[in-house]
């Protein structure tokens, strides 16, 4: 420790920790050194399992995806203490126990951060005074039947995750959605008062559907918990997505038509799938890593369909087809959302919006070099006369 010297371990076990928040975590591997006073959590382990450790403020947070794990604040030894305890099962059961169930009891509340298993296997190899392998069977028998009830099944303690995004900042991103979803409707008032759908694709709301619903469903509690922000948003954007393919498909030509429903029942045939086919995985982890890589996909392929239009833009040198309103706020929801993914280490969040930044930063120059080209012809003499 100190003097830089090994020390023995009595055994391995695991324990259990009450957090800050009151959540019980179990933590297992955990090894008894019989000299070693407190709690020791080795940050260099965490890491090694995949962890991001950052600090802020004197807290220190564990993250493993985008689950804070464990939280510690910074004393003014410098040593990071942890915000939370050593959870003891079973204390109620000690005023009715004998004498030896007693003896075993006070060595499990004095070695806190053993199990009962732990503590079986010490007693075992008489390290525990007073204890005796049928005494502790005993015990552990009846500390499981008193705490069964109130056990927290490993899978659900890990889909706990802390809300740490400012109210502005949310507020800030909702908007950006909000203009997002919105910014196709001077599209559909023309299309709505022509009565056809002209040259406009309608591929974008077929790729932002099935986005909207894939996202909507990474963010329920079942594959990434606590993600209300992401819910919320996406199902809004599912009924305007909806609304704007139903009126696509109303005034549409018939080849559209045919298009456009055939899409449409893919998009929703793809989705069922999904949503069946990741209820199946019992893994809470590879859930959410499944769920997330096909976030990204979607994603990536809503911020690409606008490619189409791009390649109009530049055929026709027009950007009558490529509504501004729409790269805006493409831009603009994207960018918030890549922030909102690298301040919670969350990369099935950040890297597709990161490209949807940056396509999205390349549909606003083609808007501006080819809206200032249209203006300039625009200005030039409609009749030239020649002396």
């Amino acid at each position: 420790m100190g003097d830089n010297h090994a020390v023995e371990i009595s055994g391995i076990g695991t324990i259990k920790l009450k957090m800050y928040d009151g959540l019980i975590r179990t933590i297992s591997g955990v090894r008894h050194v019989k000299d070693l006073k407190k709690n020791l959590l080795s940050v260099g382990q965490f890491d090694s399992l995949g962890c991001k450790i950052r600090t802020d403020n004197g807290i220190m947070k564990i993250v493993k995806g985008a689950l804070v794990v464990l939280k510690a604040r910074k004393t003014v030894a410098n040593m990071f203490v942890l915000m939370g305890e050593t959870h003891h099962g079973a204390e109620a059961s000690i005023a009715s126990a004998s004498p030896a169930e007693e003896k075993t009891m006070m060595w499990h509340q004095k070695l806190g951060h053993m199990s009962e298993k732990g503590l079986k296997v010490l007693s075992d190899q008489k390290l525990l005074p007073g204890l005796t392998k049928e005494t502790t069977e005993v015990q552990m028998e009846n500390t499981q039947n008193h705490t069964s009830s109130e056990a927290v099944p490993e899978h659900e303690e890990q889909e706990q995750i802390e809300s740490e995004t400012p109210e502005v900042r949310r507020s800030t991103r909702n908007i950006f959605a909000f203009g997002l979803f919105v910014s196709p409707i001077p599209t559909y008032r023309r299309i709505i008062r022509n009565r056809s759908t002209e040259q406009f694709s309608g591929l974008p709301y077929i790729y932002a559907l099935m986005n909207c619903l894939i996202c909507m469903w990474y963010g329920m509690p079942l594959i990434s918990a606590d993600n209300l922000l992401v819910v919320t948003v996406n199902s809004f954007g599912t009924v305007f997505q909806l609304a704007y393919i139903i009126l696509f498909i109303i005034y549409a030509e018939r080849t559209k038509k045919v298009s456009m429903l055939a899409s449409l029942l893919v998009v929703l045939g793809l989705f069922a799938i999904i949503v069946v086919g990741s209820l199946q995985i019992h893994d809470r982890m590879i859930r959410w890593i499944s769920v997330g890589s096909l976030t990204v996909v979607s994603l990536i392929s809503m911020f690409a369909s606008p490619l189409f239009i791009i390649n109009l833009v530049i055929r026709t040198k027009s950007v009558e087809f490529m509504p501004f309103y729409l790269s805006l706020s493409t831009f603009l929801m994207s960018t918030s959302f890549l922030l909102y993914g690298v301040l919670n280490f969350d990369a099935f969040i950040y890297v597709p919006n990161g490209i949807g930044t940056i396509l999205g930063i390349i549909q606003l120059m083609l808007y501006f070099h080819y809206k200032k080209k249209s203006v300039q012809e625009s200005k030039e003499p409609l009749i030239v006369s020649h002396a």
